[in-house]
């Protein structure tokens, strides 16, 4: 079994659209993609730009024997804060081939079947975030916000979300909204036609960027049972993602796609199990997950 390059850079590119499914949803959150090989198990080390102390102030600059004017205005710095993220997550999928349908798919099916493992798995690690990783009970309780308090008009109860991500001492300007399709829909609603705001992304990915001052507001692909959205501040969660580099030779074809605009990257490798007669492709993604700030992240409850 050979591939020509033109095969497998046809395959790279196709296994890209299929990560730019789901990952932009998740891009906007604090994280660090990236082509490089990394290994299992290994820490990334994130930074988390937090800015608790605010800023130095010096006024009156020109008055005379201002003490200001000789202070050390540079150094020593605001001590940066940072986090290690494991990349302790492996998923992997992987399709088996007979004869019949090597020889009839006419190689097409290096491309498509990239191009389908890619999706599988970026679904998969946004629906583990939006989950599994949100569903802790380290978000307070007290930053819930409910839709349907006090009566409020669908377009009140949106506008709403602004002021309780600023309660629970985020910047809102620097928040994602994510909720459920349904909710979603009725967001669109709101706006009456949705090309009004957003353009046609918010129909085409899903992806609603500065709405109502947000940073983006986005459909989740699945949520915690009872939940309809949160409301998530920049660097509040870490997510990071490496190449993982296939350290066994002898396979028939390896190389790795990586979506250029998010850095974020899916391996691939194509072997022959020869008592089988079969033509495997194998896909894997290695990444991790931390909540970094969880106080701030707001539930949005019905």
């Amino acid at each position: 079994m050979n591939f020509s390059e033109i095969q497998i850079n046809a395959a790279s590119e196709s296994a890209a659209m299929g990560i730019q499914k789901h990952i932009p949803k998740i891009d906007s959150f604090a994280k660090s993609f990236s082509g490089r090989t990394g290994t299992p198990y290994n820490g990334v080390a994130l930074p988390i730009f937090s800015n608790v102390s605010g800023v130095n102030k010096y006024e009156n600059l020109l008055t005379t024997g201002n003490s200001s004017l000789y202070s050390d205005k540079y150094c020593p710095g605001e001590a940066l804060q940072g986090t290690v993220i494991n990349l302790d997550k492996l998923y992997t999928k992987s399709y088996a081939l007979t004869d019949y349908e090597v020889g009839s798919s006419d190689n097409l099916y290096l491309a498509d079947g990239a191009r389908a493992m890619a999706e599988q798995i970026s679904l998969e690690i946004a629906n583990t975030i939006f989950t599994t990783t949100l569903s802790t009970t380290d978000i307070l309780a007290a930053n819930n916000y409910s839709l349907s308090a006090d009566s409020k008009s669908k377009k009140a109860a949106f506008a709403g979300l602004f002021g309780a991500a600023a309660n629970a001492g985020a910047n809102p300007y620097d928040c994602v909204v994510a909720v459920d399709a349904p909710t979603f829909s009725t967001l669109l609603e709101t706006l009456g036609d949705s090309c009004i705001y957003g353009g046609p992304e918010a129909v085409r990915n899903g992806v609603v960027p500065g709405l109502y001052g947000f940073r983006n507001v986005v459909v989740a692909p699945a949520l915690p049972s009872g939940v309809k959205g949160f409301i998530i501040p920049w660097e509040s969660i870490g997510i990071v993602n490496r190449y993982n580099k296939p350290a066994v030779d002898g396979y028939e074809a390896t190389f790795a796609s990586t979506d250029p605009h998010t850095g974020f990257t899916i391996g691939y490798r194509v072997y022959e199990d020869r008592c089988k007669g079969l033509a495997i492709m194998a896909a894997d993604c290695l990444w991790g997950v931390k909540l970094i700030q969880p106080s701030k992240i707001v539930r949005i409850v019905a």
